[in-house]
């Protein structure tokens, strides 16, 4: 299968990749599928491999404030996946960690608590 005419058949149809767009995508799909003449489910199943990747790749290139920057290489597709970028959302994410409160409903940070055990 040729990639990069995937990459290039999905970014001509924003419906594909646009969660806001509630449109029907699979009359979509059939015309991605007939241009590449491939089945609509090896279109699918790699663009979703593609979009992962592109995700993944994202990720790894993000550094936290204060961390050491390290080297990533690019990913092949990284270029031709940025019109992603816009569309791409984080989750929220769930913790198992309970947030301690004071008084006046203030979050304490663990440096807080750690004054305070001490008596500072």
């Amino acid at each position: 299968m040729n990639t990069e005419m995937l990459i290039e058949l999905v970014r001509e149809r924003p419906s594909l990749y646009d969660m806001s767009d509630k449109r029907n995508k699979e009359s979509l799909w059939r015309e991605i599928a007939s241009e590449i003449n491939q089945p609509v489910q090896n279109c699918k199943k790699n663009w979703t491999s593609l979009r992962d990747g592109y995700r993944r790749a994202a990720k790894k290139s993000i550094t936290v404030s204060g961390q050491k920057t390290k080297f990533v290489k690019k990913w092949k597709y990284a270029d031709e996946m940025e019109f992603l970028k816009s569309h791409m959302k984080e989750r929220d994410s769930i913790s198992n960690i309970d947030v301690v409160t004071d008084d006046e409903d203030d979050v304490l940070s663990h440096s807080d608590d750690e004054k305070n055990s001490s008596g500072r």
